[in-house]
């Protein structure tokens, strides 16, 4: 519980006069009354008064540990200054721990208090002259220059755009968009001159708090409407906003202590999708169980001593360095092992599979499921509603989405490795790498591997040039919507990066063979991880044609400076290793073809 008027423990205990204590900290009864309430739940309860304390990093860190937090809106007793309490809110919604608040306030404008809270944890609120561009622009400044009244931005038409944004904005934007149209502006400018409008609206309400909301925009989820309980869900954080008293039966107002009963209504009303749900009581299993004396890691003695005895195979000779990262790759290996162990029996747990099950039955009871007949529209809408995403995202953007989240991931090891989307640094031209990922490991091939020892650290490895389907997708829709319709043939690669959105082929120029060519890293095939860089890198040599304005006869070897731009999730990444495998161990017949005649 965060509130200045709270004693803490040490406040009690240290006082030699309590009357003192009882009238420094004016909400002592209150305090009471919750933490008993807390002891009531069997939820360990401590108070936190010190605001200084919950600016600093140690602050966030350790209010971030607790379940919840109860945080007071006016901290420093000022009525209008809430900028103590919404930065702290701000702070945790960036933390990697998710953080479930009740912001308790004794202001009874709770909508207004939701507004405040919603504008600085969406941020990104931009001037009209830094948000416009092209003709808008120049209409906003004509207007201006003219002295010309612009619309009014409603609350309801701010609050749809927190929350669904430009998509979501109905009925309002068609009255907004009709009073543009008396000011004889073009229909294609409405969308971006109402956004402006908004976004100027915020910032004068506002006002010198711009500067704390901070410049990239969030995703925003929440609700605020009358007879039901206001909420907002933005980064990892969930706030639940309360007032500290509510009208009685007589109407008259009393104290309103029943945090987890108005907790519990927020949440349900939030309804996190069953994905959501899933994902939860997976982190509950990991939080739970006691997986470092799990018998089958730790507690065997045996298999601690196999694996060290693994993880020392696996660097072997490689010294000792200051920061350890000589070892990285071997450790990686250890870690892949230790996670497929834990993933088994995550899988493994009934418990998390029956109860999806359930909770997707409830929500397909209402759906008439299944249908007689359903078609992929259907299905889609479907599948948008039990999501409960509120705007449906368009079916291109989803589907591209999904492929991505299904074959690939961020790379983030210490070598390249099979599946690893490489290209030359800054270039056009894009390979996967396709030799079996023991051929790639780091570490120096035994004697019996003659050449590959002689060449070591230089390493061998087989790479597969890809054909780039896409660009961006606004302009090449049709491109991926074509590569979207032979996805299921398993020879398509999805990449979303610092670049964009990509699509890429096995095969070039609809041919029947992927077209391969080796690769010489060097290093073994270390990546550079410098965080400064927006793709880790490596070095390698190719044999090629020198650049030359002479034409030249001969092919020589060139170090070349490569970048990583993706990696393919290991299934996927066996899936293309097959296809190269079987390509390179194919066996010629002879067939004739019906001749053109």
């Amino acid at each position: 519980m965060i509130d200045d008027q709270f004693p803490t423990f040490s406040n009690l205990a240290g006082a030699g006069d309590l009357a003192a204590v009882r009238e420094k900290f004016k909400e002592q009864p209150r305090a009471l009354r919750l933490y008993d309430m807390f002891r009531q739940h069997d939820m360990p309860c401590d108070i936190e008064n010190e605001i200084t304390d919950i600016e600093t990093i140690n602050g966030v860190e350790r209010i971030r540990k607790s379940d919840l937090v109860i945080l007071d809106y006016n901290l420093d007793g000022s009525f209008d200054d809430n900028r103590k309490s919404v930065g702290l809110i701000l702070r945790l919604a960036e933390t990697s721990h998710f953080n479930t608040v009740v912001l308790y306030t004794n202001d009874p404008r709770l909508d207004q208090v939701w507004l405040d809270v919603a504008f600085s944890l969406k941020g990104g609120w931009k001037s009209p002259d830094k948000l416009l561009s092209g003709d808008p622009q120049n209409t906003w400044e004509r207007l201006a220059d003219n002295g010309i009244t612009l619309p009014e931005i409603s609350t309801e038409l701010v609050k749809r755009y927190l929350v669904d944004g430009l998509k979501g904005l109905g009925e309002e934007q068609a009255v907004i968009a009709a009073e543009l149209t008396s000011l004889n502006i073009d229909t294609s400018e409405h969308t971006a001159l109402i956004e402006a409008l908004i976004h100027l609206a915020v910032r004068e309400r506002l006002a010198d708090k711009t500067s704390t909301c901070g410049t990239t925009p969030r995703t925003l989820n929440g609700r605020c409407e009358a007879d039901k309980p206001k909420w907002l869900q933005a980064g990892n954080c969930f706030i639940a906003i309360m007032g500290k008293t509510k009208l009685g039966t007589d109407g008259k107002p009393v104290d309103n202590d029943d945090i987890i009963g108005y907790l519990d209504s927020a949440l349900k009303d939030w309804r996190p999708n069953l994905l959501q749900i899933v994902i939860s009581e997976i982190q509950n299993i990991l939080e739970l169980e006691p997986l470092a004396t799990d018998e089958m890691h730790l507690l065997n003695p045996e298999i601690q001593v196999g694996l060290f005895y693994y993880l020392l195979q696996r660097i072997g000779g490689v010294p000792p360095t200051d920061d350890g990262a000589l070892f990285i790759p071997g450790i990686e290996s250890i870690v892949d092992k230790l996670i497929e162990n834990i993933r088994r029996k995550i899988s493994a747990n009934g418990m998390i599979s029956s109860d999806a099950a359930r909770l997707l039955r409830q929500e397909l009871q209402g759906e008439d499921w299944p249908r007689a007949a359903v078609d992929d529209r259907t299905t889609f809408d479907l599948a948008s509603r039990i999501a409960g995403v509120g705007v449906i995202p368009e079916p291109i953007d989803t589907i591209f989405k999904l492929n991505c989240f299904l074959n690939t991931e961020k790379f983030k090891r210490g070598h390249i490795t099979t599946g690893s989307i490489v290209r030359t640094l800054g270039g056009e031209d894009y390979w996967i790498c396709l030799s079996p990922a023991c051929d790639m490991e780091d570490r120096e091939p035994s004697n019996n591997q003659i050449w590959a020892k002689e060449l070591f650290p230089v390493r061998a490895f087989v790479i597969v040039r890809l054909e780039r389907i896409d660009g961006e997708v606004k302009e090449h829709k049709k491109a991926h919507k074509r590569a979207f319709e032979k996805a299921t043939d398993g020879y398509t690669a999805f990449v979303e990066n610092a670049d964009g959105r990509h699509v890429f082929s096995l095969f070039r120029g609809g041919a029947a063979q992927p077209s391969y060519e080796f690769l010489f890293p060097a290093n073994a095939g270390k990546v550079d991880l410098d965080h400064a860089l927006t793709y880790p890198r490596f070095k390698a040599f190719r044999l090629g044609r020198p650049v030359s304005t002479e034409p030249v006869e001969h092919r020589t070897m060139m170090e070349v400076d490569f970048e990583v731009i993706g990696q393919m999730r290991e299934q996927y990444a066996s899936r293309f290793l097959q296809v190269i495998g079987q390509h390179l161990s194919r066996i010629g017949v002879d067939y004739v073809n019906l001749p053109k005649v």
